[in-house]
């Protein structure tokens, strides 16, 4: 919160960030409140930063005026510099500043935070492959299916043994 004067005018900002957590692939969605408790109007002006100076902040209106006792609501978008295509869930921590516009004093930040999710889990690179391994060995030890060839119209033994042959089976031997 943000207390000062100026002349015999109160200037009393509260700035919130709701929710102080997101998660998202792509973006995150934020409502900013700046609430004027002051006995005259306040212009506000917000701005936005993460740790890593790597992801884009865009507010809806970067400087808000909020008439005395009003809550001024200002949508923030957090996209991140790129997608997490494979992985696991990267946590980027933001701060939203606050700072009357023409006074050199800043509110104190407000602590807020995106949770960029994966598109896949981390996992799959785990268990693509084994499961791939197992419908292999399965396939393979599936028995195969072949049709049996009609050998009692063969003229001949020889005749039969080609058919059989064709079909890439083998005559028994006969015991006798």
């Amino acid at each position: 919160r943000h207390v000062g004067r100026i002349g015999n005018q109160q200037l009393d900002l509260e700035t919130e960030v709701r929710p102080e957590r997101r998660s998202g692939r792509r973006k995150a969605r934020y409502t900013i409140a700046v609430k004027n408790r002051a006995n005259a109007p306040a212009e506000a002006a917000l701005l936005a930063q993460d740790t890593d100076g790597a992801c884009r902040f865009d507010f809806a209106a970067p400087t808000v005026t909020a008439s005395p006792g009003e809550a001024v609501e200002d949508p923030l978008t957090v996209r991140p510099p790129k997608q997490i295509w494979i992985g696991r869930a990267l946590e980027r921590r933001f701060q939203v500043t606050t700072q009357r516009v023409g006074a050199d004093q800043q509110l104190p930040p407000r602590q807020a935070a995106f949770s960029q999710r994966p598109w896949l889990p981390w996992w799959l690179l785990v268990a693509l492959p084994l499961l791939l391994a197992f419908a292999l060995v399965l396939w393979l030890l599936l028995p195969s299916k072949t049709v049996v060839p009609d050998v009692t119209k063969a003229e001949g033994i020889f005749e039969a043994q080609k058919q059989l042959d064709d079909s890439r089976l083998k005559l028994a031997p006969q015991v006798q």
